[in-house]
Order: structure tokens, then sequence, then C-alpha cells
């Protein structure tokens, strides 16, 4: 089974990973786009962009990997239920 460590070797347009469809899912939420129904497990470009794209927004290395920074951010984009880290300003 693959982990979410697994996206990080997942770089280009054609790469396989087993999560590309909850990545999919992620991704439409955070966009607000219809999701796509995938059982291809291939990132193809336009999903890659989408990433790199959201990276950018948010001020992170723009290179498309999906490492622990740019996960913790989807997820956090993703599951309200979570609780979160952040700072009280007084």
């Amino acid at each position: 089974m693959e982990t979410a460590g697994d996206l990080q070797q997942s770089r280009q347009a054609g790469d396989e990973n087993e999560l590309v469809p909850w990545l999919e899912q992620s991704m439409s939420l955070i966009v607000g786009r219809e999701r796509q129904d995938r059982t291809d497990k291939r990132l193809d470009g336009d999903l890659v962009e989408e990433i790199q794209s959201f990276q950018k927004k948010a001020g992170i290395k723009a290179d498309g990997v999906v490492g622990p920074h740019t996960l913790i951010l989807m997820n956090s984009y993703v599951d309200d239920s979570r609780p979160v880290l952040y700072q009280v300003r007084r």
C-alpha cells in the first residue's frame, strides 16, 4: 500500500501512483471544479498544473511534488474537522 509520502516520488505527468484518485478529489474541492472519477492512477498534465498553481498561491515551492508541506496545506482546505495550528493575535 502506498502512503502519502509516496506522492513525493510522482513528479510529472505520466507518473503512476495509487493516491492519484485521492489527489484528484482533493484538488477538485480546493479549486472548486467538478470532480473527475478516475480509475487511472497516472498523473496528467492538468492535475500537475493545478498542484503547482496551488503551491504558488500558498507561497511554497511550486514544483508539482506533493510533499509534506503541500499535504498539510491541502488537508487544511479539504478537511475542516482536523485540528489546525495557528497563532493567536493579542
